[in-house]
């Protein structure tokens, strides 16, 4: 036999790889694009149903293809999805359950103690990025993470080629690592900007882009153009009857929606389109929905008709927008309840890019004949899962949710509640908002769904939480009523301290008060100090109160309701400002209360709501037998607001003060040597100087957003935050004294470690 030709051996040879698994040409490889919002919710676009946002971005790509009406979350909130949607396991193999650690809301008032959780992803996994990338993949990840950004962890040590992490602020934002960005510099059209470049700069090659934008997550921010599009727009509802109604938060969903559409125009124009999977969903479900179901949630949009929302294991909090494009493989115009989970994407890509399997068992089903059949095709399984062995809390000793498991079986879904034992059974088909329990009806099908729960449990191996020893209340604990401008059990362990007692507090000396740091850590940040002006000061952690004394050695400490703010010294008791709603936003958000607390015991004795505070309650302080409150702003504000109340907590009068644009608002207040001085947060700290009339006379860039206290000899005790290991949280005073070309000078500080 005559050997081949050369060009014929080639073609040949050729054919030979083609049929090798994985062994596909860089034009045959789909790219894949998947792009997720931050606590978008189920209704919160166009073609979800929505009348008053617009994504017209959004919409038109899921008439380019499929969106599945029964998309869930692994979890309630960030970052159990992300954990899953990375991994491709449930959060029982990863030990991710829930954001940030047990202690960022009061368990110790519950019966149970919550599981540990975990916030990076074991080692030991190969991440979504890393897998695709083994097949050849160019990738990319440009936004939130919320799995680590040490240096093991950062996702660009997880499989991403190229890769920052950015969240926590929608204006004046940080990156890691770090990178120069505009003054004025939008997050969302940041990100995109990057995605955009990378797309281009890798049309010749494969690639993965991970687009995963911190909007529309709070702090509620959008750039001033786009919240001026729905200020005149009709509402469709109120925050008090449920809907969609605020305009900055349009504008933000506004701003994902172009981000989209930004995408999807450059693979457009670069002829990558037709090769491309463009996938939209989001984290978790809206932030919404509470108030009807007795939750002091903060809501600033609705997701009904499903219950509840972020932070709840009812459909609100989890079902979410899934929208699938990739024209000629997926049929256009397509949608499918088929229920989907984010532990399914990590197998569905995997088919599509030709990667092979990862190291850890998967606990998802790809979903890649549903897709191409346009919904046509199901999948073949008997249920999904949510094991949440913790606690999220809400304001007004509400709980969003409490230990739990969940398992949705074709049209069933039963709840299972770890503190009680007790069931809820829903048929979604019949009853999409969960409100008709059908558990006494039909209690084979709860204890058949409920055993398949346990089952489930013991194959993955899914720890419990355990009794909590020290609990003194009832599982069932009901939330305070408020009491508009009247004290919560006032007069019942009330303790005024004497005129005597007061005078010696207050010329008692305070030189024993020096520059130190307060012992412990704690889960949320500082946010005020002041102290007796002899032997004691007072820490306020965003949800736990401290008592030291002058070194700063835990004398007392008590958990408090999210969010407490700055307080002040007077009479013996302390007063702190408390919001616990949102900050920073159009009236309405804020939930505006001052908490009293005896300064000696920490027993808290009343509580007076000021809802005359209208964009959160920051700081307060006592001057001339007033309390003068202080807290956030609306966007773009370009003055400061001070609330004088009577001694009696009853509202007087609103002062301006002309202090320009300062962000975020005055958060710290105190009165010393005939002015007031105000700390304000944002990017940068400004420090305010005001005289009695709160007429402005000294402005300076000076951060005494954390605590500011009067002391001896003109001096002042400046709070500083310090950032531990794990998201605990300490304090420490500086001590400074006027300086005119400063507005305050640091004269001794801590020594650098």
């Amino acid at each position: 036999m005559s050997p081949l030709p050369n060009c014929l051996r080639l073609i040949c040879t050729l054919a030979s790889l083609a049929i090798l698994p994985g062994a596909s040409f860089a034009a045959d490889k789909p790219n894949v694009v998947f792009i997720l919002a931050d606590d978008l919710g189920w209704t919160d676009l166009g073609c979800q149903g929505s009348k008053y946002y617009e994504t017209p971005n959004i919409d038109k790509l899921a008439a380019g293809g499929i969106r599945f009406t029964s998309g869930y979350t692994c979890g309630p909130n960030c970052q159990p999805t992300r954990a899953a949607l990375m991994s491709g396991q449930y959060g029982p193999r990863t030990g991710i359950y829930t954001v940030g650690d047990i202690d960022r809301f009061n368990w110790q008032s519950r019966s149970l103690r919550p599981v540990d959780n975990a916030e990076q992803v074991p080692a030991d996994r190969e991440l979504l990025g890393a897998a695709i990338k083994r097949a050849g993949y160019a990738t990319g990840m440009f936004g939130k993470w919320h799995l680590g950004n040490d240096s093991a962890n950062h996702p660009g040590k997880r499989g991403f080629d190229e890769a920052f992490v950015s969240a926590g602020q929608h204006f004046n934002f940080k990156t890691n690592p770090p990178i120069e960005h505009e003054k004025d510099a939008y997050l969302a059209d940041f990100l995109t900007d990057h995605a955009v470049d990378f797309i281009k700069r890798h049309k010749d090659e494969p690639f993965f882009l991970y687009l995963p934008h911190f909007g529309v997550h709070a702090p509620h921010h959008a750039k001033e153009e786009m919240i001026a599009r729905f200020r005149d727009k009709a509402k469709a509802g109120s925050r008090e009857k449920g809907g969609h109604y605020d305009p900055t938060y349009a504008a933000m969903i506004g701003s994902v929606d172009e981000s989209v559409g930004r995408v999807v125009a450059t693979l457009e124009e670069l002829g990558l389109d037709k090769n491309t999977l463009v996938i939209f969903s989001s984290d978790n479900g809206g932030v919404g929905g509470y108030e009807r179901w007795g939750i002091n949630g903060g809501s600033i949009t609705d997701n009904a008709p499903l219950h509840g929302g972020k932070g709840m294991l009812y459909e609100g909090g989890i079902r979410v927008p899934y929208i699938f494009r990739w024209p000629g493989v997926i049929p256009a115009g397509q949608s499918s309840d088929e229920p989907i989970n984010s532990v399914d994407l990590y197998p569905t890509l995997l088919e599509i890019t030709g990667a092979s399997s990862p190291p850890q068992k998967l606990d998802g089903q790809s979903y890649v004949t549903v897709l191409k059949s346009g919904g046509k095709q199901s999948l073949d399984r008997a249920a999904i899962y949510w094991h949440f062995p913790g606690y999220l809390g809400a304001g007004g000793d509400t709980w969003r949710t409490t230990p739990a498991g969940v398992i949705r079986a074709g049209d069933w879904k039963l709840h299972e509640f770890f503190e009680d034992g007790r069931v809820e059974l829903y048929n979604l088909r019949d009853d999409i908002g969960e409100t008709e329990n059908l558990a006494a009806e039909k209690p084979e099908k709860a204890a058949e769904l409920k055993a398949q729960l346990a089952a489930w449990r013991t194959k993955v191996g899914a720890p419990m939480p355990t009794k909590n020893s020290s609990a003194d209340t009832a599982v069932e604990k009901p939330a305070r009523k408020k009491n508009k401008n009247k004290g919560q059990g006032m007069g019942k362990g009330a303790r005024r301290k004497s005129a005597e007692e007061t005078k010696t507090s207050a010329v008692g000396s305070s030189g024993a008060f020096h520059a130190l740091a307060c012992e412990g850590t704690y889960p949320g940040h500082l946010q005020g100090v002041c102290t007796n002006q002899r032997d004691a000061i007072y820490w306020s952690f965003t949800t736990v109160l401290v008592k030291t004394g002058p070194d700063g050695k835990v004398q007392k400490q008590i958990d408090v309701a999210s969010h407490h703010g700055d307080l002040c010294f007077h009479e013996g008791n302390l007063y702190v400002a408390v919001n616990l709603g949102q900050f920073n936003l159009p009236a309405g958000k804020a939930d505006s209360w001052i908490y009293v607390y005896d300064a000696e015991t920490l027993t808290e004795l009343s509580r007076h709501e000021v809802p005359e505070v209208v964009h959160g309650a920051g700081g307060i302080a006592h001057h001339a037998g007033k309390f003068w409150v202080v807290g956030g702003l609306p966007i773009g504000s370009k003055e400061n607001y001070v609330y004088e109340y009577d001694e009696q907590l009853a509202f007087q009068q609103r002062h301006v003060v002309d202090s320009g644009f300062t962000l975020m608002g005055i958060q710290t207040a105190t009165f010393a040597d005939g002015h007031f001085w105000f700390g304000c947060y944002g990017s940068p700290r400004i420090l305010l100087k005001s005289d009695e009339n709160l007429k402005l006379v000294g402005k300076w860039q000076f951060d005494a957003s954390l605590g500011i206290v009067p002391i001896d000899d003109g001096k002042f005790l400046v709070a500083g935050g310090i950032r531990h290991r794990d998201k605990r949280y300490g304090g420490a005073l500086s001590v400074a004294v006027p300086d005119e070309s400063l507005g305050l000078k640091i004269v001794e500080t801590l020594p650098a470690k």
